[in-house]
């Protein structure tokens, strides 16, 4: 019948109807073409020639009929199947709509369905390649659900139904693509006894039968690409979506979607839809720290949800304290079914072994986030190797990449329920001497790093005391980078180098965890993490004593001096009982330098509190120690016996001794230093009257500092310099100190906040505005109390009693210059004394 349209005259008017290229349709009906003609162009010239659709279902089953006669002859077999039987639905057949229910309170994921919607809407530009999402992401991270939640929303655009299926990719047992073929021909309508027997020839007829129907298929919890591939569609009106603990990189053209935790707000807003609106709002700051205490996993949120709603006599916050407890969170989190220790357990079974015990050992340290390169210490494993096994690690999305730091390198962290799974799993399968020896190997490495590190830092302050613990090579690579930007690497590493000296006062290493807090004290005192380096070095020093190390003991007392001097306990007890503790361990354990560093801040801290001429036998002790020993610790003591000289009013000698701090950091290549020493010559030089020479001398210091990375020292020039151009009557000094005061304020350093602002009230007065003036020393000296530095308290109050002269406030002047003159008298400055004396009579 077909053949009898080759001479007819509307073959061309056919092809036109038909949408079939004529050369096409001329292969097919001449007979110069083998074998049958493709299925679509059968279905579409029986509809160009008016058949109805009960007629093109007839010739359906015909083709299929004959193309399996074909197909048998072809293997040398008759089909069992009688005609009768052949697959293809019979009238009525339902249309196979096998998606789960929606889920009711579905919330969130805004941008992930729109872009699903846009992906897998069909084209009205007609057939195309067959679109296949693919949404990846961790186990309990909601795939199902927002998959569900599409394809139901995309049901009315493919009207011949929707397949779905779970492949249980993840579990021991997963489904097999010949048996889930079997599945899916079944409910297109092919009756069991013609189901073929094997993988191919199923696929075959199951893209046979889906080449003319728009039907939506959704593969969930796919375990790989390899059982995906043989489920796919062959016609381009059909639309894939498939969900998967890996990103399926193996499949062609496939759009990749990862999916993420829930934003805080869609997670309260799930917690809300579990247990109710209303008992969130309730308590909104208890809700937040459930959604954190969860990771904000949907999974995890939604057990949540599920306990309190089956225990409405609790509260929200009974369930905030019971997950906060790291040790039993994974147990509190599981309702019926629920389990999100389960759901992280078949992800974990399914690591090979060398990557779940990087996932063990990577859970024993608290680092937020870290390089690939810290497996290599931690496994004993080349760098190479180490980036393979954190690889395998975030394709399962048991790591999670959480983008480059300054130096280009990929940083991972884990999430929260990860880590607390794969610690239970440590426990489980690992040894306490195997976790004990890789965080001893991981410790070593960031201390070897951070030592080196320090070592290049342009302003280190503490010496490095010879420490026993072992260190453990760190790649080349990492060393090298390092060498050339050390400030900028503890910057990416801060938090890391914190949590290993944490980790090796847990585990008794501390050496290891005084050496550290050493390496680090320096950047966090030029950084200004004062709280973080005084509370590191609180926790090492407890340790230490602990464990009856008393060159450990001696340092961190030293360290924590270095910071107190630059923090508001400078003026008070404890930093000078310290420091003078610390120099006698350091004298009773041989070691010279570091008593030596002792001795010179217990110099400043004398100075501070008062006492110059103590101070002045101490640093005089200290530079007879250092003199043959360490002549690098030079710039600093002679720098500390200026300061105190500058104090007592004794300015030709504390010149000479500030010119002896500038030539010693010229023959120790200590940049830094040099800047200081030329700042304190500055203002040594402001107080005799040479502005233009301390200017001079200033704008060399900031040449000095703006090649290195010292935030602390650059603010203290700054604010000299604003000082020095007030006296001058510069136009840039209010912007210069305003500066100074914001640097300041970001290092969290009183003592500069209080100078500036007291340089600032003293150009207000100058500029004509005394009352601005009193508001700002009267802020300044505030600060000054609490700081109970006497030389700053005298300064600012004789500033003070200027600026309530200048505002005509004879009585509050008075009480101001008296208050001063008695300070400076105390500290033995006589030329001060005599000043305001001239100002009170």
């Amino acid at each position: 019948m077909l053949k009898a349209w080759a001479g007819n005259p509307s073959f061309d008017r056919l092809a036109r109807l038909s949408g079939v290229p004529r050369s096409t349709l001329a292969d097919a009906l001449s007979g110069r073409r083998s074998g049958l003609p493709a299925l679509e162009v059968v279905r579409r010239l029986v509809a160009a020639c008016g058949a109805d659709a009960e007629s093109v279902r007839r010739w359906e089953a015909a083709w299929l009929r004959v193309q399996q006669a074909v197909l048998d002859d072809r293997a040398g077999t008759a089909s069992p199947v009688p005609a009768q039987a052949w697959p293809v639905p019979a009238p009525g057949w339902p249309v196979p709509a096998t998606l789960p229910a929606d889920i009711a309170d579905f919330v969130g994921r805004e941008k992930a369905v729109a872009r699903l919607t846009e992906l897998l809407t069909p084209s009205a530009d007609g057939p195309a390649p067959v679109v296949v999402s693919a949404v990846a992401g961790r186990g309990g991270v909601g795939k199902t659900a927002l998959a569900v939640h599409v394809a139901h929303r995309l049901a009315e655009h493919f009207p011949d139904g929707q397949l779905y299926v779970d492949l249980r990719g993840a579990s021991g047992e997963p489904a097999e693509p010949e048996s889930v073929l079997g599945r899916f021909l079944r409910w297109l309508g092919v009756p069991g006894t013609a189901v073929p027997a094997g993988l191919d020839e199923r696929a075959e007829l199951y893209r046979t039968l889906l080449a003319e129907r728009r039907v939506l298929v959704v593969l969930d919890n796919a375990g790989s690409a390899a059982q995906v591939r043989p489920l796919l569609p062959g016609a381009g009106s059909c639309a894939v979506l498939a969900t998967s603990r890996s990103r399926l990189t193996e499949l062609a053209g496939v759009t990749r979607l990862d999916l993420d935790v829930l934003e805080p707000s869609e997670a309260l807003d799930l917690l809300g839809a579990v247990v109710g609106r209303e008992v969130v709002s309730r308590e909104p700051d208890t809700a937040h720290r459930i959604g954190q205490l969860c990771g904000f996993l949907p999974l995890a949120m939604r057990i949540a949800g599920a306990r309190l709603a089956a225990r409405p006599h609790r509260r929200l916050a009974w369930l905030a304290e019971r997950l906060a407890d790291d040790r039993r969170r994974l147990a509190e989190l599981t309702a019926g079914d629920l389990d999100v220790r389960s759901s992280l357990a078949l992800s974990y079974r399914a690591l090979p072994p060398a990557a779940a015990r990087t996932l063990r050992m990577l859970a024993a340290i608290d680092a937020p986030d870290f390089p690939a390169w810290v497996v290599g210490p931690l496994l004993e494993v080349e760098p190479e190797e180490a980036e393979e096994l954190v690889d395998v690690l975030a394709e399962a999305y048991l790591v999670d990449p959480v983008g480059a730091d300054a130096f280009g390198r990929t940083r991972f962290r884990l999430h929260d329920l990860v880590r607390l799974y794969a610690r239970e799993a440590c426990a489980r399968e690992g040894t306490e001497a195997d976790r004990r020896a890789s965080v001893t190997r991981l410790v070593g490495a960031w201390l070897a790093a951070a030592e080196d590190a320090t070592g290049r830092l342009p302003g280190r302050e503490l010496p490095l005391i010879a420490n026993p613990a072992a260190r453990y090579p760190v790649p080349p690579k990492i060393m090298e980078e390092l060498g050339d930007k050390p400030s900028a690497w503890f910057d990416v590493e801060r938090a890391n180098l914190i949590s290993a000296v944490e980790a090796a006062c847990d585990l008794g290493l501390t050496a290891h965890a005084w050496g550290l807090a050493v390496a680090c004290s320096s950047y966090l005192d030029a950084r200004g993490y004062y709280d973080d380096g005084v509370r590191l070095c609180r926790l090492v020093l407890r340790r230490c004593c602990a464990a009856g190390d008393a060159r450990g003991e001696a340092t961190m007392l030293l360290s924590l001096g270095l910071l107190w001097s630059n923090g508001p306990e400078a003026g008070q007890d404890e930093p000078l009982a310290a420091t003078g503790r610390a120099a006698e361990l350091f004298l009773a354990e041989g070691e010279l330098l570091g008593r030596a560093k002792a001795l010179e801040l217990m110099c400043f801290f004398h100075n501070k509190q008062g006492r110059p001429e103590e101070a002045l036998r101490y640093v005089d002790e200290a530079l007879s120690t250092a003199a043959g020993e360490h002549p690098e610790l030079g710039p600093d003591l002679w720098l500390a016996r200026g300061l105190v000289l500058n104090v007592q009013g004794r300015l030709d000698e504390a010149e000479a001794s500030y010119l002896k701090a500038v030539a010693a950091t010229g023959r120790h290549q200590l940049r830094i230093r040099e800047a200081v020493a030329l700042r304190a010559l500055a203002a040594l030089y402001r107080r005799q009257g040479n502005l233009d020479v301390a200017q001079l001398r200033l704008r060399q210091a900031l040449a000095i500092l703006d090649g290195l990375e010292h935030a602390s020292a650059h603010a203290a020039t700054l604010l000299t310099l604003g000082e020095v151009l007030a006296d001058q009557g510069h136009p840039e000094a209010r912007s210069t100190l305003e500066s100074a005061l914001a640097a300041c304020r970001r290092l969290g350093v009183g003592y500069g906040q209080a100078l500036a602002l007291k340089a600032l009230g003293d150009l207000h007065r100058r500029l004509g505005s005394p009352d601005q003036a009193v508001t700002l020393c009267t802020k300044a000296l505030a600060i000054a109390e609490h700081l109970a530095e006497p030389p700053l308290r005298g300064s600012i109050l004789r500033s003070l009693g200027d600026a309530h002269h200048a505002l005509g406030a004879r009585s509050d002047a008075r009480d101001a210059w008296s208050k001063a003159r008695a300070v400076h008298a105390g500290l033995g400055n006589q030329v001060e004394v005599e000043r305001l004396d001239a100002l009170l009579a």
